[in-house]
């Protein structure tokens, strides 16, 4: 299996492969980039270097930047804002969730209830077994247990790395459907 982050980067290419091709949908989803608000298609094909390519992905993914997701992809930094990507509309629709911005607050709750500790931004979130599938995971990966069931502080981040792997190959981007 692919790094989370080589599939980001392999996504990426294809998508600047196809950009520079022309393709309608793509060149539309480049229009999130601020960069290329207001440009012709054309002049949209012209300028594009990967660095968009990997920045457009990232945002897609639930990132600001791409910097920031090879931060926390990778595991470089424990991570003080992990972006979007466990949380998204299509994925949490019908689960009744316990929000924190208190870390600590999140891991007793956690602690309390048969749970998973998720992030989204610089909030933490407890969620059931049911919520881990929803995302495309397992809830009985032994990667789980590596961690603590705690995804923002876990105690091995290569199972962190290993989920999002998983998480990433299983999901599209929030605007691939343009």
């Amino acid at each position: 299996m692919h790094s989370a982050l080589a599939e980001l980067k392999t996504r990426a290419d294809i998508f600047l492969a196809r950009a520079k091709d022309g393709d309608p949908s793509t060149l539309k989803r480049l229009a999130a980039l601020p960069a290329f608000k207001g440009l012709a298609p054309e002049a949209v094909q012209n300028q594009l270097s990967r660095k968009h390519a990997l920045s457009l992905i990232a945002g897609e993914f639930g990132f600001r930047s791409w910097p920031q997701a090879k931060e926390i992809l990778a595991g470089e930094k424990p991570g003080e804002d992990f972006g979007s990507m466990l949380h998204s509309d299509r994925d949490s629709t019908g689960f009744l969730n316990n929000w924190y911005a208190d870390y600590e607050e999140a891991r007793t709750c956690r602690e309390q209830i048969d749970s998973y500790l998720l992030a989204y931004g610089k909030q933490f979130f407890v969620v059931s077994a049911e919520y881990i599938r929803s995302l495309g995971l397992s809830p009985d990966d032994p990667a789980w247990e590596e961690m603590g069931r705690d995804w923002a502080r876990p105690k091995s981040l290569a199972a962190r790395t290993r989920l999002y792997a998983q998480l990433v190959s299983k999901r599209e981007p929030e605007g691939a459907g343009i």
